[in-house]
């Protein structure tokens, strides 16, 4: 079950402009540039060093399902929407 309390968080930082965006992984090298699971990793201070185990902490710190995961990574990588899209499309499914 989607944690709101959490994604409610995530959309605050999603749209609070203080992180630029990437496409492709968590972050870039130097954490300048995120994805937008990148920014709830930064948001809930999850490592960002084993991708894969920190992916599947923030989706159970934001109660997603990987099939939810999947259609918001396509929305970063593949569509190239920017993190105040993401935020909508976020608010729309989990919080009204």
């Amino acid at each position: 079950m989607p944690n709101t309390d959490r994604i409610r968080t995530w959309v605050a930082a999603l749209r609070s402009g203080d992180y630029r965006q990437t496409q492709g992984a968590l972050s870039t090298p130097d954490e300048d540039s995120f994805c937008c699971f990148g920014v709830a990793c930064k948001v809930f201070q999850f490592a960002l060093t084993d991708h894969l185990r920190t992916y599947e902490e923030v989706l159970q710190e934001l109660g997603l399902l990987r099939s939810e995961a999947s259609h918001l990574i396509q929305l970063n990588d593949e569509l190239e929407q920017s993190f105040d899209q993401i935020a909508g499309y976020l608010e729309q499914t989990y919080l009204t």
